[in-house]
């Protein structure tokens, strides 16, 4: 059954015998969702309906994850690394684990809620009326991003936190994640390389 939402296109996976994964999901504001993701294994695949409406962000918190995606090529993403797509670029992809461990999360964002009703301190920005869709996503693209101590100040903050403080955490490093991706700038510099397949092979051949 093909997924209708973004927590049903994050539970499809098809992963390999003895592999383990677990998770935990967090709703932090309509039309918001945060999915933690620890995952032993060495590869996955995963399939889901096209949703154009529905943005993801995915950030490598520890591990390893090359990711082959629709169109061909491949991509690297180290600890400190993110990505920001919308789900209609990844509906046939598969994933290998160069450590056979992974731990991230990913926030799903349904851009159709947020437009007519975003969180409040964000309601009078334009960044769900088109900005981070048409910097992002527009033209079914995906954009890969290397760390760096700005967005790493952000992604930390996920982590480590109080029980009793993990919520509120999460709701105002989201806020501080969209108002950053709002000013960042899609230069070579900050933006991972894409690999075709022969290459990606050469590279393992190398770490291994």
């Amino acid at each position: 059954m093909p997924a209708r939402n973004c927590e049903e296109a994050f539970m499809i996976f098809s992963f390999e015998e003895n592999s383990e994964r677990t998770g935990k999901y967090v709703l932090l504001y309509d039309g918001i969702e945060l999915s933690y993701v620890d995952i032993a294994a060495e590869a996955f695949s995963h399939k889901h309906e096209a949703m154009g409406h529905i943005m993801q962000i995915n950030y490598c918190h520890a591990g390893q994850i090359i990711w082959n995606t629709n169109h061909g090529r491949s991509v690297f993403l180290n600890p400190g690394d993110f990505s920001v797509h919308t789900l209609d670029v990844c509906t046939d992809s598969a994933f290998v684990f160069p450590n056979s461990q992974y731990q991230g999360f990913m926030i799903s964002v349904d851009l159709q809620k947020v437009s007519v009703h975003p969180p409040e301190l964000l309601a009078e920005t334009k960044v769900f009326n088109g900005l981070l869709y048409d910097k992002f996503c527009r033209g079914s693209g995906i954009a890969f991003f290397a760390g760096n101590e700005r967005s790493e100040s952000i992604f930390s903050g996920y982590y480590g936190q109080p029980k009793e403080l993990e919520l509120p955490y999460q709701r105002i490093k989201t806020l501080e994640l969209f108002l950053y991706l709002a000013q960042i700038e899609m230069t070579e510099k900050n933006h991972l390389a894409e690999y075709l397949p022969e290459q990606i092979e050469i590279i393992r051949q190398i770490h291994d």
